[in-house]
C-alpha cells in the first residue's frame, strides 16, 4: 500500500477527509468569457473542466457571431448611397 501524505496510524489524507479531521478541499474551474451585453470580461467558475470548457466553446461560438454581423452590419453602410435630403 503506497500511502499519499505521512499521517499518524499510516492513514491517508483521504482517509482523514473521510472521518472530518481534515477539511475537504472544494475545487472549481475558472474562465474569463465575454459579456453578451457589452463584451467586457467577466471571470465564470464551473463545478467541473467539461462545463468549464463548453462555456469557452459557446462564447467563442457568440463572439464569431457577433463579429460576422458586424461584418454584414459595416459592408451594407459602406455600399449605401448617401442622399440629399432637403426639408
Amino acid at each position: 500500500m503506497v500511502l499519499d501524505s505521512h499521517y499518524p496510524n499510516g492513514l491517508t489524507r483521504g482517509d482523514l477527509q473521510h472521518v472530518g479531521e481534515l477539511p475537504s478541499e472544494q475545487t472549481h474551474w475558472e474562465v474569463v468569457l465575454l459579456s453578451e451585453i457589452d463584451f467586457s470580461k467577466e471571470t465564470e467558475q464551473f463545478d467541473t473542466e467539461d462545463e468549464a470548457l463548453h462555456a469557452q466553446e459557446d462564447n467563442l461560438d457568440l463572439i464569431d457571431l457577433k463579429i460576422s454581423q458586424l461584418v454584414k452590419l459595416r459592408d451594407e453602410i459602406s455600399l449605401q448611397l448617401i442622399r440629399k435630403v432637403v426639408d
